[in-house]
């Protein structure tokens, strides 16, 4: 179980309370953190995020870059293909 985020906050659920989510919510919000943060900025875990802000518009072979960066950052989650 993990607490659901929205916007960078936690998600209240009905009660007011931060909404707890499991399974697939849980797994897909991994692995878009871990999308989402630059390696390397957590300080609490430097090997948490991915390359992808480092990608710039007229790369060449844009696409294969980014499902490289993509792959690097979900390598910690094995149920993410």
């Amino acid at each position: 179980m993990d607490t659901a985020l929205k916007n960078g906050d936690f998600l209240p659920g009905s009660n007011g309370r931060p909404k707890q989510i499991g399974g697939e919510q849980e797994l897909l919000q991994r692995a878009a953190i871990r999308l989402k943060i630059p390696l390397g900025s957590f300080v609490y875990d430097p090997q948490l995020g991915s390359r992808l802000h480092e990608l710039k518009p007229g790369d060449s072979g844009l696409s294969a870059k980014a499902l490289t960066m993509a792959q690097e950052a979900l390598r910690s989650l094995p149920q993410v293909t």
